[in-house]
Parts: structure tokens; sequence; C-alpha cells
């Protein structure tokens, strides 16, 4: 029977008596001197005919040496002061960038602070550099420079309704896309790689505004293997 030693200590995994089971207990993946992020915010609203592929969120991730990798992608919208018209129902999609050398422009660029979306006090400060965390205000986004991939990865379709002021598009807390477990491989995003959040079609004279709230984690990959 194969003995279990930790790498750090000679502390042996224990097995039950009564039913020889071991036990293990799931913990947060190890990010070693960087850390663990979250950040939400709001569109303002948002004017009326958006275009199809308009990219209302961006996630860009433009470090040399470090690796980004997220979590999860979470959005709510409703309706806002003008109702949409009957028809198709609101589409929205992520899609993952490459080869993204300049940033968007357009909307709120966000810019970290010390202590900003930190999930534990004493991780590093985030690397995502100044505005390339973006997100529409009244308008799409301006694309920048980078190549989209040629399909979606996540694609979600709401309800349109045609009244406003209660009209929930998307519930809060509507998942996007999720890495929800632990041995599913993640996105891993290296210099110039990211992602979009952006329409599919939205229906006619309709004014609305959205929310996202997105995690990721941030690591060095000299302490990390196979994901560079």
């Amino acid at each position: 029977m194969a003995v279990i030693e930790g790498g750090v200590t000679a502390a042996l995994q224990e097995i039950e008596s009564a039913t020889l089971a071991g036990r293990s207990t799931q913990r947060p993946s190890d990010v070693g001197a960087r850390g663990a992020y979250s950040f939400g915010q709001s569109t303002g609203v948002i004017a009326a005919g958006l275009g199809a592929n308009s990219e209302i969120f961006q996630f860009r991730w433009s470090h040399a040496t470090l690796i980004a990798v997220p979590r999860s992608v979470r959005i709510s919208a409703a309706v806002s002061t003008t109702a949409f018209i009957a028809g198709v129902p609101p589409q929205l999609e992520l899609r993952v960038a490459r080869g993204w050398t300049g940033q968007g422009t357009g909307g709120t660029g966000i810019t970290f602070g010390v202590n900003d979306g930190k999930k534990r006090s004493n991780f590093a400060q985030s690397a995502m550099a100044a505005g390339d965390l973006r997100i529409a205000t009244t308008a799409a986004l301006g694309a920048g420079t980078k190549t989209l991939d040629g399909f979606a990865v996540a694609s979600l379709s709401g309800n349109g309704g045609v009244a406003t002021g209660t009209t929930q598009m998307f519930p809060p807390g509507t998942y996007l896309w999720e890495r929800n477990t632990g041995d599913e491989w993640p996105f891993v995003f290296l210099q110039n790689q990211g992602f979009v959040i952006r329409s599919v079609e939205i229906p006619g004279t309709g004014t609305w505004k959205l929310a996202a709230i997105i995690e990721w984690s941030e690591y060095d990959p000299a302490v990390i293997t196979g994901w560079t």
C-alpha cells in the first residue's frame, strides 16, 4: 500500500480506521507571490440601436511575463428608459482575442490601485495595465488592435420584453462563462490575449444597462507547470 508524505513536512496522510478512506480538502490554487482578483461594474445607459458585434466589455492581458487565468464571468442586464421592440431576444457572447497589441478605446478604462480587487489583503497589486480592463458607457467600445477567434466560447439569449423599468434581460449573477471544476482546463492568457463581451443581436429602440463581474488569478509561470 502506498504511503503519501507531504513534500514540505514529514506528515503522512491520515486514513480513517473504520472505512480505510483517505480524506482531502479542496483549497484555492496556489498563486505564489501574485494573487486572485475580482472586478464588477455597470455600463451607462446604452443607447438604442446597438449594432451586432458591438463590444461592451474588454479584458486584455498585456503583461510580458505573468499570466492571467479567469475563474468566472457573470453578467446581468435590464431595460432602462426606452422599451425594446418585439422581435429577437437580446443575445450576448464571449469571444477570445489574440494578438491584442493595441488596447480598446472609449467607455471607462479601469486603473487598479494598490488594494483594488484583491481577494486577500496581502496579495500583490493586480498587474492589469491601466485601460486594459474596459467597460462601455453609452456606446460600443473601440476594438483596438486584435484578432477575435472565429467563434464564441460562450453565448446567452435573454428576455427582451417590451416594457421599461422592470424587464430583466439577464438576471443578476447569470454566468456567461465559469470554470466550475478543479480538473477543468481554464483559459490561460499570455501577453496580448484576452476576451470581449459583445452583442450578437440586440432588439431595436431599447435602452439598457449591463453589469459584469469578472474573477481571475494572476501567476508567475516560473512557479507553476503546464500552463505556458
